[in-house]
């Protein structure tokens, strides 16, 4: 009687499906390619558009600033520039996808919209109120 639950128990294991399939973005780092903001900065007199220019080339957007979706549902930041090891991942940072679209963040107001099309993935970030107005619109492409 043992053997025969042991064989209906190993047979039931086996037919059973994987409940959940992985989301395919969790097999790609997604790399920032750009950052732009609008409108453009005036920084010493010159109009910056380029986000990542203005923390120069040892900020954190110029040196290889990616994001990692995991299957347990939270993303991780990572950079190679210097001091970009300050920042610190931990587990608030939560995704989820609808459609082509992947919601960063935990409660309706830290949440960030990005859409998918494609190898892109790309995010806005607002800035307002405060003393200027300033919108970033960042794309990172899949690799």
């Amino acid at each position: 009687m043992k053997k025969l639950m042991f064989i209906l128990l190993v047979l039931f294991s086996l037919s059973c499906k994987k409940s959940q399939k992985e989301d395919p973005i969790t097999k790609l780092k997604w790399v920032l390619e750009t950052a732009i903001v609008s409108p453009a900065l005036n920084i010493r007199g010159e109009l910056v558009s380029d986000y990542k220019k203005l923390e120069g080339n040892d900020g954190c957007l110029s040196n290889n600033f990616t994001l990692t979706f995991l299957p347990n549902g939270t993303y991780r930041q990572s950079s190679t520039g210097s001091l970009c090891d300050m920042v610190e991942n931990d587990e608030n940072q939560k995704w989820r996808r609808s459609g082509e679209q992947i919601i960063l963040g935990h409660s309706p107001n830290t949440e960030n919209i990005c859409t998918i099309n494609g190898n892109k993935l790309t995010y806005t970030l607002v800035n307002s109120p405060g003393i200027f107005y300033s919108k970033v619109v960042y794309t990172f492409k899949a690799q």
